[in-house]
Protein backbone atom coordinates (compact mmCIF):
# COMPACT_ATOMS: atom_id res chain seq x y z
CA UNK A 1 0.00 0.00 0.00
CA UNK A 2 1.43 3.37 -1.11
CA UNK A 3 0.86 6.81 1.08
CA UNK A 4 1.90 10.27 0.31
CA UNK A 5 1.83 11.57 4.13
CA UNK A 6 -0.36 9.95 6.13
CA UNK A 7 -2.71 9.07 3.09
CA UNK A 8 -3.01 6.03 0.87
CA UNK A 9 -3.24 6.71 -2.67
CA UNK A 10 -4.62 4.71 -5.69
CA UNK A 11 -3.06 5.01 -8.64
CA UNK A 12 -4.20 4.69 -12.55
CA UNK A 13 -3.17 5.49 -15.58
CA UNK A 14 -4.05 9.08 -17.12
CA UNK A 15 -5.68 7.55 -19.84
CA UNK A 16 -7.53 4.29 -17.74
CA UNK A 17 -11.31 4.22 -18.68
CA UNK A 18 -13.93 4.80 -15.68
CA UNK A 19 -14.46 1.60 -14.81
CA UNK A 20 -10.47 1.21 -14.31
CA UNK A 21 -10.17 4.14 -12.17
CA UNK A 22 -13.49 3.24 -9.68
CA UNK A 23 -11.88 -0.43 -9.55
CA UNK A 24 -8.51 1.36 -8.47
CA UNK A 25 -10.26 3.70 -5.36
CA UNK A 26 -12.69 -0.12 -4.29
CA UNK A 27 -9.46 -1.55 -4.20
CA UNK A 28 -8.02 1.06 -2.10
CA UNK A 29 -10.72 2.58 -0.25
CA UNK A 30 -13.30 -0.57 0.31
CA UNK A 31 -13.40 -0.28 4.15
CA UNK A 32 -13.10 3.38 4.07
CA UNK A 33 -15.72 4.31 1.58
CA UNK A 34 -18.20 1.11 1.11
CA UNK A 35 -19.64 3.78 -1.09
CA UNK A 36 -18.40 3.48 -3.60
CA UNK A 37 -19.95 0.13 -4.06
CA UNK A 38 -22.88 1.22 -4.63
CA UNK A 39 -25.26 1.31 -7.62
CA UNK A 40 -25.16 5.07 -8.05
CA UNK A 41 -21.35 4.91 -8.23
CA UNK A 42 -21.23 2.08 -10.77
CA UNK A 43 -24.07 3.91 -12.87
CA UNK A 44 -21.86 6.44 -12.92
CA UNK A 45 -18.59 4.93 -14.05
CA UNK A 46 -21.22 3.16 -16.78
CA UNK A 47 -22.14 6.37 -17.74
CA UNK A 48 -18.39 8.33 -18.62
CA UNK A 49 -16.61 4.70 -19.49
CA UNK A 50 -16.33 6.51 -23.35
CA UNK A 51 -14.88 9.57 -21.78
CA UNK A 52 -11.42 10.88 -21.35
CA UNK A 53 -10.10 10.28 -18.12
CA UNK A 54 -9.88 13.48 -16.36
CA UNK A 55 -13.73 13.98 -16.94
CA UNK A 56 -14.14 10.34 -15.68
CA UNK A 57 -12.46 11.44 -12.45
CA UNK A 58 -13.75 14.33 -11.93
CA UNK A 59 -17.16 12.55 -12.29
CA UNK A 60 -16.29 10.13 -9.44
CA UNK A 61 -14.88 13.47 -7.39
CA UNK A 62 -18.65 15.12 -8.23
CA UNK A 63 -20.77 11.96 -6.76
CA UNK A 64 -18.41 11.24 -3.77
CA UNK A 65 -18.94 14.64 -2.47
CA UNK A 66 -22.51 14.45 -2.59
CA UNK A 67 -22.18 11.97 0.21
CA UNK A 68 -19.63 13.60 2.73
CA UNK A 69 -16.71 12.43 0.90
CA UNK A 70 -14.20 14.53 -1.22
CA UNK A 71 -11.22 12.99 -4.11
CA UNK A 72 -8.25 15.09 -4.48
CA UNK A 73 -5.63 14.20 -6.80
CA UNK A 74 -1.53 14.62 -6.02
CA UNK A 75 0.56 15.89 -8.38
CA UNK A 76 3.67 13.80 -9.54
CA UNK A 77 6.16 13.46 -12.22
CA UNK A 78 4.70 10.73 -14.03
CA UNK A 79 1.78 9.31 -16.67
CA UNK A 80 -0.61 8.59 -13.63
CA UNK A 81 -3.16 9.76 -11.28
CA UNK A 82 -2.10 9.57 -7.35
CA UNK A 83 -5.90 9.96 -5.76
CA UNK A 84 -6.80 9.69 -2.20
CA UNK A 85 -10.51 10.04 -0.89
CA UNK A 86 -10.42 11.72 2.52
CA UNK A 87 -13.75 12.76 4.59
CA UNK A 88 -15.10 16.09 3.62
CA UNK A 89 -14.56 17.44 7.53
CA UNK A 90 -10.92 16.86 7.44
CA UNK A 91 -9.99 18.97 4.02
CA UNK A 92 -8.38 21.76 6.17
CA UNK A 93 -6.16 19.08 8.20
CA UNK A 94 -5.31 17.09 4.41
CA UNK A 95 -4.00 20.46 2.22
CA UNK A 96 -2.65 21.62 5.64
CA UNK A 97 -0.10 18.34 5.56
CA UNK A 98 0.48 18.40 1.92
CA UNK A 99 1.21 21.77 1.96
CA UNK A 100 3.56 21.08 4.64
CA UNK A 101 4.98 18.37 1.95
CA UNK A 102 4.93 20.56 -0.57
CA UNK A 103 2.73 18.56 -2.43
CA UNK A 104 0.39 20.09 -5.02
CA UNK A 105 -3.27 19.40 -4.61
CA UNK A 106 -6.32 19.40 -6.62
CA UNK A 107 -10.22 18.71 -5.52
CA UNK A 108 -11.91 16.96 -8.55
CA UNK A 109 -14.81 18.44 -9.27
CA UNK A 110 -16.73 19.26 -12.10
CA UNK A 111 -16.81 21.82 -14.07
CA UNK A 112 -19.80 25.06 -12.89
CA UNK A 113 -20.55 22.37 -9.80
CA UNK A 114 -20.00 22.78 -5.94
CA UNK A 115 -18.63 20.07 -3.49
CA UNK A 116 -22.34 18.73 -2.10
CA UNK A 117 -23.91 18.31 -5.35
CA UNK A 118 -24.54 15.07 -7.31
CA UNK A 119 -22.69 14.43 -10.92
CA UNK A 120 -23.79 15.63 -13.66
CA UNK A 121 -24.31 12.71 -16.39
CA UNK A 122 -24.41 12.61 -19.96
CA UNK A 123 -27.64 12.54 -21.50
CA UNK A 124 -27.00 10.41 -24.76
CA UNK A 125 -30.28 10.69 -26.75
CA UNK A 126 -32.45 8.67 -28.71
CA UNK A 127 -30.59 5.06 -28.20
CA UNK A 128 -31.08 1.75 -30.66
CA UNK A 129 -33.56 -0.96 -29.22
CA UNK A 130 -33.10 -4.69 -29.93
CA UNK A 131 -32.49 -8.04 -28.50
CA UNK A 132 -29.60 -8.08 -26.24
CA UNK A 133 -27.71 -11.00 -26.26
CA UNK A 134 -24.69 -11.59 -23.80
CA UNK A 135 -21.34 -12.14 -24.58
CA UNK A 136 -17.66 -12.04 -22.63
CA UNK A 137 -15.76 -9.24 -24.14
CA UNK A 138 -12.63 -11.10 -23.90
CA UNK A 139 -14.29 -14.05 -26.18
CA UNK A 140 -13.21 -12.62 -29.77
CA UNK A 141 -15.50 -13.69 -32.61
CA UNK A 142 -14.05 -14.03 -36.30
CA UNK A 143 -15.99 -14.86 -39.08
CA UNK A 144 -15.24 -18.19 -41.32
CA UNK A 145 -14.81 -17.98 -45.01
CA UNK A 146 -18.17 -20.36 -45.43
CA UNK A 147 -21.89 -19.65 -46.79
CA UNK A 148 -24.18 -19.40 -44.38
CA UNK A 149 -22.69 -16.93 -42.03
CA UNK A 150 -20.64 -18.94 -39.97
CA UNK A 151 -18.73 -17.52 -37.18
CA UNK A 152 -15.76 -19.24 -34.25
CA UNK A 153 -14.60 -17.83 -31.25
CA UNK A 154 -12.12 -18.88 -28.92
CA UNK A 155 -13.19 -19.31 -25.34
CA UNK A 156 -10.98 -17.82 -22.34
CA UNK A 157 -11.23 -18.70 -18.64
CA UNK A 158 -10.89 -15.33 -16.06
CA UNK A 159 -7.37 -15.41 -15.97
CA UNK A 160 -7.59 -15.51 -20.50
CA UNK A 161 -6.45 -18.99 -20.93
CA UNK A 162 -8.39 -20.63 -23.55
CA UNK A 163 -11.13 -23.61 -22.62
CA UNK A 164 -11.94 -24.36 -26.05
CA UNK A 165 -12.84 -22.88 -29.78
CA UNK A 166 -16.79 -23.17 -30.40
CA UNK A 167 -17.92 -22.90 -34.23
CA UNK A 168 -21.52 -21.16 -34.36
CA UNK A 169 -24.12 -19.08 -36.17
CA UNK A 170 -26.45 -16.54 -35.34
CA UNK A 171 -30.28 -17.24 -35.58
CA UNK A 172 -30.43 -14.55 -33.61
CA UNK A 173 -28.96 -16.60 -30.60
CA UNK A 174 -25.76 -18.22 -30.98
CA UNK A 175 -26.16 -22.01 -32.43
CA UNK A 176 -23.37 -24.34 -31.92
CA UNK A 177 -22.28 -26.51 -34.61
CA UNK A 178 -19.08 -27.54 -32.81
CA UNK A 179 -16.62 -27.32 -30.26
CA UNK A 180 -13.07 -28.18 -30.15
CA UNK A 181 -10.10 -27.91 -27.82
CA UNK A 182 -7.36 -26.90 -30.74
CA UNK A 183 -7.62 -22.96 -31.50
CA UNK A 184 -8.47 -21.92 -35.08
CA UNK A 185 -6.76 -19.74 -37.01
CA UNK A 186 -8.53 -19.53 -40.18
CA UNK A 187 -11.81 -21.79 -40.92
CA UNK A 188 -12.44 -21.90 -45.11
CA UNK A 189 -15.18 -24.04 -47.62
CA UNK A 190 -18.36 -25.38 -47.96
CA UNK A 191 -20.83 -28.74 -47.32
CA UNK A 192 -18.40 -31.47 -48.16
CA UNK A 193 -15.33 -29.81 -47.74
CA UNK A 194 -13.52 -27.89 -45.40
CA UNK A 195 -10.46 -26.91 -44.16
CA UNK A 196 -9.03 -25.78 -40.71
CA UNK A 197 -5.76 -23.59 -39.82
CA UNK A 198 -4.85 -24.95 -35.99
CA UNK A 199 -2.73 -24.75 -33.29
CA UNK A 200 -2.35 -27.03 -30.52
CA UNK A 201 -3.39 -24.67 -27.49
CA UNK A 202 -1.55 -26.85 -25.24
CA UNK A 203 0.97 -24.87 -23.03
CA UNK A 204 4.48 -25.67 -21.45
CA UNK A 205 3.85 -25.84 -17.45
CA UNK A 206 7.36 -24.24 -17.23
CA UNK A 207 7.22 -21.56 -19.81
CA UNK A 208 4.72 -19.07 -20.05
CA UNK A 209 3.70 -19.99 -23.72
CA UNK A 210 2.27 -22.44 -26.48
CA UNK A 211 4.25 -25.55 -26.11
CA UNK A 212 3.75 -26.27 -29.78
CA UNK A 213 4.22 -23.50 -32.46
CA UNK A 214 3.93 -25.00 -35.33
CA UNK A 215 -0.10 -24.82 -37.54
CA UNK A 216 -1.82 -27.83 -38.73
CA UNK A 217 -4.29 -27.49 -41.46
CA UNK A 218 -7.46 -30.13 -40.86
CA UNK A 219 -10.15 -31.41 -43.64
CA UNK A 220 -13.49 -32.45 -43.39
CA UNK A 221 -16.51 -32.67 -44.37
CA UNK A 222 -18.95 -31.57 -41.94
CA UNK A 223 -18.59 -28.43 -39.25
CA UNK A 224 -20.55 -30.99 -36.30
CA UNK A 225 -17.95 -33.49 -37.02
CA UNK A 226 -14.61 -31.38 -36.58
CA UNK A 227 -12.59 -33.16 -33.82
CA UNK A 228 -12.90 -36.35 -36.60
CA UNK A 229 -11.25 -34.17 -39.56
CA UNK A 230 -7.76 -35.71 -40.30
CA UNK A 231 -4.64 -33.59 -40.42
CA UNK A 232 -3.50 -33.41 -44.19
CA UNK A 233 -0.73 -31.22 -42.97
CA UNK A 234 1.84 -29.99 -40.34
CA UNK A 235 3.49 -26.49 -41.58
CA UNK A 236 6.17 -24.81 -39.35
CA UNK A 237 5.72 -21.93 -37.74
CA UNK A 238 8.23 -19.68 -39.43
CA UNK A 239 5.64 -19.93 -42.76
CA UNK A 240 3.44 -17.72 -40.46
CA UNK A 241 0.45 -17.68 -42.98
CA UNK A 242 -1.55 -14.68 -43.06
CA UNK A 243 -4.59 -16.36 -45.58
CA UNK A 244 -6.08 -19.55 -46.89
CA UNK A 245 -8.61 -20.50 -49.93
CA UNK A 246 -9.80 -23.56 -52.09
CA UNK A 247 -9.88 -22.99 -55.74
CA UNK A 248 -10.75 -25.95 -57.33
CA UNK A 249 -9.33 -28.76 -55.69
CA UNK A 250 -6.17 -27.32 -54.65
CA UNK A 251 -5.99 -25.45 -51.10
CA UNK A 252 -3.75 -22.07 -51.72
CA UNK A 253 -1.34 -20.72 -48.94
CA UNK A 254 0.06 -16.93 -48.62
CA UNK A 255 2.34 -15.98 -46.37
CA UNK A 256 4.37 -11.83 -46.51
CA UNK A 257 6.60 -13.05 -48.88
CA UNK A 258 5.07 -15.97 -50.68
CA UNK A 259 2.52 -18.13 -51.98
CA UNK A 260 2.19 -21.94 -51.52
CA UNK A 261 -0.46 -24.84 -53.11
CA UNK A 262 -1.51 -28.02 -52.17
CA UNK A 263 -3.11 -30.09 -54.94
CA UNK A 264 -5.92 -32.06 -54.36
CA UNK A 265 -6.05 -31.41 -50.36
CA UNK A 266 -8.98 -33.11 -49.29
CA UNK A 267 -7.10 -36.70 -51.27
CA UNK A 268 -4.71 -36.08 -47.84
CA UNK A 269 -1.12 -37.26 -47.89
CA UNK A 270 -0.47 -33.30 -48.96
CA UNK A 271 2.91 -32.09 -50.51
CA UNK A 272 3.22 -28.32 -49.81
CA UNK A 273 5.03 -26.84 -53.35
CA UNK A 274 6.10 -22.69 -53.62
CA UNK A 275 3.71 -21.04 -56.42
CA UNK A 276 5.17 -17.84 -55.76
CA UNK A 277 8.32 -16.06 -54.32
CA UNK A 278 9.17 -12.40 -54.13
CA UNK A 279 12.19 -10.81 -52.04
CA UNK A 280 10.11 -7.94 -51.63
CA UNK A 281 9.51 -7.69 -47.67
CA UNK A 282 7.32 -3.82 -47.72
CA UNK A 283 4.59 -5.50 -46.60
CA UNK A 284 3.86 -8.45 -43.49
CA UNK A 285 0.40 -9.36 -45.32
CA UNK A 286 -1.00 -11.29 -48.18
CA UNK A 287 -4.41 -11.71 -48.71
CA UNK A 288 -6.41 -14.19 -51.45
CA UNK A 289 -9.73 -13.35 -53.89
CA UNK A 290 -11.76 -15.52 -56.17
CA UNK A 291 -13.42 -13.21 -59.35
CA UNK A 292 -15.46 -14.55 -62.08
CA UNK A 293 -13.98 -17.88 -61.18
CA UNK A 294 -10.77 -16.51 -61.56
CA UNK A 295 -7.74 -16.41 -58.29
CA UNK A 296 -5.43 -13.71 -57.26
CA UNK A 297 -3.92 -13.01 -54.79
CA UNK A 298 -2.36 -9.53 -53.22
CA UNK A 299 1.28 -9.69 -51.99
CA UNK A 300 4.08 -7.14 -51.53
CA UNK A 301 1.82 -4.57 -52.78
CA UNK A 302 0.77 -6.60 -56.08
CA UNK A 303 -2.40 -8.09 -57.08
CA UNK A 304 -1.41 -10.99 -59.15
CA UNK A 305 -3.91 -13.36 -60.91
CA UNK A 306 -3.75 -16.99 -61.33
CA UNK A 307 -2.87 -18.82 -64.98
CA UNK A 308 -0.96 -20.66 -67.26
CA UNK A 309 2.18 -18.70 -68.84
CA UNK A 310 1.46 -18.11 -72.90
CA UNK A 311 4.84 -19.91 -73.87
CA UNK A 312 5.46 -22.38 -70.97
CA UNK A 313 1.78 -23.51 -69.93
CA UNK A 314 2.84 -23.58 -66.40
CA UNK A 315 0.38 -22.58 -63.92
CA UNK A 316 1.67 -19.82 -61.83
CA UNK A 317 0.65 -15.80 -60.50
CA UNK A 318 1.93 -14.74 -63.73
CA UNK A 319 -0.09 -11.64 -64.24
CA UNK A 320 0.60 -8.58 -62.52
CA UNK A 321 -3.29 -7.02 -62.41
CA UNK A 322 -2.04 -3.66 -59.93
CA UNK A 323 0.70 -2.38 -58.42
CA UNK A 324 -0.01 -0.47 -54.97
CA UNK A 325 1.26 2.95 -54.26
CA UNK A 326 3.50 2.95 -51.33
CA UNK A 327 1.33 5.21 -49.13
CA UNK A 328 -1.53 2.55 -49.99
CA UNK A 329 0.51 -0.39 -47.96
CA UNK A 330 -0.16 -1.98 -44.73
CA UNK A 331 -1.75 -4.21 -43.42
CA UNK A 332 -5.16 -4.72 -44.59
CA UNK A 333 -8.23 -6.75 -46.42
CA UNK A 334 -9.06 -7.37 -50.22
CA UNK A 335 -12.34 -7.72 -50.89
CA UNK A 336 -15.09 -8.51 -53.92
CA UNK A 337 -17.32 -5.76 -54.35
CA UNK A 338 -19.17 -6.69 -57.10
CA UNK A 339 -19.27 -8.71 -60.10
CA UNK A 340 -15.14 -7.78 -61.53
CA UNK A 341 -14.41 -5.54 -58.77
CA UNK A 342 -12.37 -5.88 -55.92
CA UNK A 343 -11.18 -3.15 -53.42
CA UNK A 344 -8.38 -2.92 -50.94
CA UNK A 345 -8.84 -1.59 -47.62
CA UNK A 346 -6.18 -0.70 -45.07
CA UNK A 347 -6.44 -1.52 -41.17
CA UNK A 348 -5.60 2.02 -40.47
CA UNK A 349 -3.71 3.02 -37.45
CA UNK A 350 -6.13 4.45 -34.68
CA UNK A 351 -5.09 8.31 -34.27
CA UNK A 352 -5.68 10.05 -30.87
CA UNK A 353 -7.11 13.53 -32.12
CA UNK A 354 -10.36 12.09 -32.22
CA UNK A 355 -10.50 13.78 -35.72
CA UNK A 356 -12.22 12.58 -39.08
CA UNK A 357 -9.81 11.41 -41.59
CA UNK A 358 -9.56 10.89 -45.53
CA UNK A 359 -8.67 7.20 -45.74
CA UNK A 360 -8.59 5.95 -49.50
CA UNK A 361 -10.14 2.65 -50.76
CA UNK A 362 -8.15 1.29 -53.52
CA UNK A 363 -10.86 -0.17 -56.34
CA UNK A 364 -9.59 -2.35 -58.87
CA UNK A 365 -11.74 -3.19 -61.94
CA UNK A 366 -9.31 -7.18 -62.03
CA UNK A 367 -10.94 -8.22 -65.41
CA UNK A 368 -10.25 -4.72 -67.35
CA UNK A 369 -7.11 -4.09 -65.25
CA UNK A 370 -8.39 -0.69 -64.43
CA UNK A 371 -7.70 0.54 -61.25
CA UNK A 372 -9.61 3.76 -59.40
CA UNK A 373 -8.52 5.29 -56.29
CA UNK A 374 -11.60 6.71 -54.33
CA UNK A 375 -11.34 8.73 -51.62
CA UNK A 376 -14.09 8.32 -49.06
CA UNK A 377 -14.16 10.40 -45.70
CA UNK A 378 -14.70 8.60 -42.25
CA UNK A 379 -13.04 7.81 -38.78
CA UNK A 380 -10.49 5.42 -37.84
CA UNK A 381 -12.11 2.07 -37.63
CA UNK A 382 -12.89 -1.31 -39.06
CA UNK A 383 -14.28 -2.17 -42.63
CA UNK A 384 -16.76 -5.12 -43.35
CA UNK A 385 -18.91 -5.79 -46.27
CA UNK A 386 -22.34 -4.96 -45.83
CA UNK A 387 -23.68 -5.68 -49.78
CA UNK A 388 -22.63 -5.37 -52.76
CA UNK A 389 -20.63 -2.53 -53.58
CA UNK A 390 -21.22 -1.49 -50.09
CA UNK A 391 -19.27 -1.22 -46.80
CA UNK A 392 -19.70 -0.94 -43.08
CA UNK A 393 -17.11 1.01 -41.07
CA UNK A 394 -16.98 0.66 -36.99
CA UNK A 395 -15.05 4.05 -36.23
CA UNK A 396 -13.38 3.72 -33.07
CA UNK A 397 -11.00 6.74 -30.78
CA UNK A 398 -14.37 8.39 -29.45
CA UNK A 399 -12.71 7.41 -25.88
CA UNK A 400 -9.71 10.05 -26.65
CA UNK A 401 -11.74 12.48 -28.47
CA UNK A 402 -13.21 15.85 -26.90
CA UNK A 403 -15.32 15.46 -30.05
CA UNK A 404 -16.79 12.22 -29.83
CA UNK A 405 -20.58 13.34 -30.79
CA UNK A 406 -19.24 14.49 -33.99
CA UNK A 407 -18.16 11.31 -34.83
CA UNK A 408 -20.50 8.37 -36.11
CA UNK A 409 -20.31 4.91 -33.87
CA UNK A 410 -20.92 3.37 -37.22
CA UNK A 411 -20.79 4.67 -41.45
CA UNK A 412 -22.26 2.91 -44.01
CA UNK A 413 -20.77 3.83 -47.93
CA UNK A 414 -22.15 3.07 -51.09
CA UNK A 415 -18.70 2.86 -52.96
CA UNK A 416 -20.94 3.63 -55.95
CA UNK A 417 -22.65 6.48 -55.70
CA UNK A 418 -20.56 7.84 -52.43
CA UNK A 419 -24.03 7.57 -50.25
CA UNK A 420 -23.00 7.77 -46.69
CA UNK A 421 -25.03 6.66 -43.91
CA UNK A 422 -24.04 6.92 -40.26
CA UNK A 423 -25.15 5.97 -36.83
CA UNK A 424 -24.63 9.38 -34.30
CA UNK A 425 -22.28 8.47 -31.38
CA UNK A 426 -24.77 7.69 -28.27
CA UNK A 427 -27.13 5.54 -30.09
CA UNK A 428 -25.27 2.10 -28.11
CA UNK A 429 -25.21 4.86 -25.01
CA UNK A 430 -21.52 5.40 -23.99
CA UNK A 431 -20.26 2.57 -26.29
CA UNK A 432 -18.88 1.41 -29.59
CA UNK A 433 -19.44 -1.07 -31.83
CA UNK A 434 -16.49 -3.41 -31.76
CA UNK A 435 -17.78 -5.61 -33.99
CA UNK A 436 -20.27 -6.03 -36.99
CA UNK A 437 -21.68 -9.46 -37.44
CA UNK A 438 -25.01 -11.20 -39.56
CA UNK A 439 -27.31 -13.78 -38.70
CA UNK A 440 -28.33 -16.79 -40.49
CA UNK A 441 -30.96 -14.77 -42.55
CA UNK A 442 -28.47 -11.69 -43.08
CA UNK A 443 -29.94 -9.70 -40.55
CA UNK A 444 -27.27 -7.45 -38.83
CA UNK A 445 -25.70 -7.71 -35.02
CA UNK A 446 -24.15 -5.21 -33.54
CA UNK A 447 -21.37 -6.14 -30.70
CA UNK A 448 -21.10 -3.34 -27.97
CA UNK A 449 -18.85 -4.25 -25.28
CA UNK A 450 -19.91 -7.27 -23.37
CA UNK A 451 -23.25 -7.33 -25.54
CA UNK A 452 -24.65 -8.63 -28.95
CA UNK A 453 -27.56 -6.13 -29.89
CA UNK A 454 -30.07 -7.47 -32.93
CA UNK A 455 -32.13 -4.23 -33.31
CA UNK A 456 -35.64 -4.53 -32.91
CA UNK A 457 -36.51 -3.82 -36.89
CA UNK A 458 -33.68 -1.92 -39.71
CA UNK A 459 -36.35 0.40 -40.58
CA UNK A 460 -35.32 2.30 -36.84
CA UNK A 461 -31.33 1.51 -37.91
CA UNK A 462 -32.17 3.71 -41.05
CA UNK A 463 -34.31 6.38 -39.32
CA UNK A 464 -31.85 6.92 -36.56
CA UNK A 465 -28.87 6.94 -39.58
CA UNK A 466 -28.94 10.49 -41.67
Amino acid sequence: MEKIGNYKIAECDWKAPCEDVLAALQYEFKDEVPFLFSDEMTSLSENYNMEQTMDAVKALGQELSANGFLLFEIYEESDSFNLTIIPAADEEKFTQEMASLKRKVKCMLQRGKKAGAKARRIDFGKQLSGKVIKWDSQNWIMKADCPGNIYYSEIMDSDYNPIETQIFYFDPEPVILAKTSWFIYRLVGEEGRYLALMHNPERDENYNGIKDRRSYIFAGERLENINEWKNIATLDEELDLKDLIWYGDDLFLASGSKVYRIKNAMDGNAEIETVYETTDRDCIFSCFAIVQENLYVMCQGQILKWGKTLFTKRDGFNYCIYKMEPSALGPGTLYVINETEVAFVRHVQFSNDGKIHLESLVIVDVEKKISNVRKVEFCTGWTYVFEKNKFIVACHGHDVADNKKDIPVLAIIDLQSGEKKELPYGCFGPAEIRQVYATKDNRLLFKVNDKIILPDNMEEFFTIAH
